[in-house]
């Protein structure tokens, strides 16, 4: 039986999503043998030196499954290094073999500092993956293509169908590589799931602008999963100020409506994310099925009573992950080749 598998990674204030397609004998079987696997971001910025290492390890694990080692692609949403500098880790699996790598935003926007003292070193992921002998490119290459999701999928893995909805978006900062996020949609078994990266209020507009003007509501409505863009960040995801500042936000929830969200950050975040502010626009649509492991926003204060879905004795589809809490932990989210969906909690 094919299942397709997304474990969004705790790797502390930062982003990785492993995805699999696997053999298994159902939804729940303990063990599941991936005969394909990508990988979308891999980095951290803060509690790397604990949550790295165990994401990589996970990682490696779940590809030693494999006859041989084998991404075959990895994809990076934009150029923050809490979303790549754990690459050169992942490079050090032993026969590890990767396809295909594709990013978003300038090349020279992953570079990024390693090691103390004379051990710092100054890094840039691009090269390291063209060095490994890696086929690595722009997508998309003139910055304003935007794949029609009525055409063939931009990529495949097993029978999950991958586009890019939006990436690489013109704005006028150029100095903010999160507004190049490239947006990619998954859709396997008439279940879909968003990956936005660090997607702000620049490319949501544009994913809104660009559903909307092409009639493809249906594409996206009802997410089976999405990663919370920018780790719930709410400045980078509202648009100004003032009574309209939510409006392309909340037109971008309600059009992708999703069942089960899914954030990363660290318990002593100091960019503050996530915000309750954002968790609270996707409470008319997480549905009532599983349930959160934490009672914290990402700075330690309590999350107030009335939010019932934090609360351990309560069933609803808010996933976060904090590293004081679960080193290493993550949530994986399972589709089987008939659409039924379920959510594991994995060391």
């Amino acid at each position: 039986m094919p299942i397709v598998t997304f474990d969004f990674m705790d790797v502390g204030q930062g982003d990785s999503t492993f995805i699999q397609f696997c053999n298994g004998n159902n939804l729940h079987d303990a063990v599941l043998t991936p005969t394909n696997a990508m990988l979308v971001d891999i980095g951290s910025s803060m509690n790397g030196y604990i949550a790295g290492p165990d994401t990589v390890t996970y990682i490696q694990n779940q590809l030693n499954r494999m006859p041989n080692p084998v991404l075959d692609l990895v994809v990076y949403t934009h150029s923050d290094a809490d979303h790549h500098n754990l690459t050169q880790r992942l490079l050090g699996i032993p026969n590890l073999t990767i396809n295909e790598a594709v990013y978003g935003g300038k090349k020279s926007g992953y570079t990024y500092f390693t090691g103390t003292g004379i051990h710092r070193q100054q890094l840039n992921t691009i090269q390291l993956l063209r060095n490994a002998g890696i086929p690595c490119h722009k997508e998309p290459s003139d910055c304003t293509s935007l794949w029609n999701m009525a055409s063939p999928p931009w990529r495949t893995l097993g029978n999950l169908n991958i586009w890019i909805v939006v990436g690489n978006f013109p704005s006028s900062n150029h100095h903010n590589p999160n507004d190049k996020s490239i947006v990619l949609l998954f859709e396997y078994a008439g279940c879909r799931v968003i990956l936005p990266g660090d997607a702000t209020a620049v490319t949501l507009n544009a994913f809104n602008n660009w559903i909307t003007g092409q009639g493809l509501q249906a594409k996206v409505l009802g997410l089976t999963g999405l990663r919370v863009p920018h780790h719930g960040s709410e400045r980078t995801t509202i648009n100004g100020v003032g009574a309209h500042r939510w409006d392309i936000t909340d037109q971008f929830i309600n059009l992708t409506q999703s069942s089960s969200i899914y954030i990363g950050h660290d318990l002593n975040d100091l960019f503050r994310h996530p915000r309750e502010t954002v968790i609270q626009r996707h409470r008319g649509h997480v549905a009532n099925n599983w349930y959160a492991m934490h009672r914290y926003v990402s700075w330690g204060e309590s999350w107030r009573h009335t939010d019932e879905w934090i609360h351990t004795d309560t069933t609803n589809n808010v996933f976060t992950s904090m590293i004081t809490a679960y080193q290493g932990a993550q949530y994986q989210l399972r589709i089987d080749h008939t659409g039924a969906t379920d959510v594991y909690r994995s060391p």
